[in-house]
């Protein structure tokens, strides 16, 4: 091989290393935004007020009609926290009983379907307040909340993520006894 062969051999792995580390930083910088924002000083607004502003431009919504999403999405982040919070309770449970020299697997599938449930109830309370907000939205509007909505769900779309490994729960029916 000549000497300007592997120069460019040399030249192309540098640059798909440098692009590969920009690419890390990126993702590192992305995961911790919340943190890096605090670090910084910088004000982090939470993420209902988001919410709102972002809905009252989108929707243009009234003075009342904002009013109205503001204190329903108030309520509806702190029904949801509640949830959220109880769910991490079960997980801590759960995993406390996996440590266990002899972990009861019927106790861990009890916890893991209190979690599903309580996970059915975040999404009833989500869809009742977006559907109580929908109703408060003229046509326009609610043509608009579709819209949007649509736009949300794709950018959640389990089929658009990286394909991975997503091993099945085998837990047995009943509890380890070795």
């Amino acid at each position: 091989m000549d000497i300007f062969k592997k120069n460019k051999i040399l030249i192309s792995i540098v640059v798909i290393l440098t692009v590969l580390n920009i690419a890390s930083l990126i993702t590192l910088w992305l995961m911790n935004y919340r943190d890096f924002h605090h670090r910084l000083g910088l004000p982090q607004i939470p993420p209902q007020e988001l919410m709102q502003k972002f809905l009252n431009n989108e929707l243009n919504l009234s003075d009342k009609q904002s009013d109205f999403f503001r204190k329903s999405g108030n309520l509806h982040f702190t029904r949801v926290r509640n949830i959220l919070d109880s769910i991490h309770e079960d997980k801590k449970q759960m995993f406390d009983e996996l440590f266990k020299e002899h972990p009861d697997t019927l106790k861990i599938r009890g916890l893991i379907s209190n979690i599903g449930r309580k996970q059915a109830e975040i999404e009833r309370v989500t869809f009742n307040n977006f559907l109580i907000m929908k109703n408060k939205c003229n046509a326009v509007q609610q043509l608009k909340f579709k819209l949007i909505f649509r736009e949300m769900l794709d950018l959640i779309d389990p089929s658009k993520r990286l394909p991975g490994p997503h091993p099945p729960s085998q837990l047995p029916d009943r509890p380890y006894h070795p």
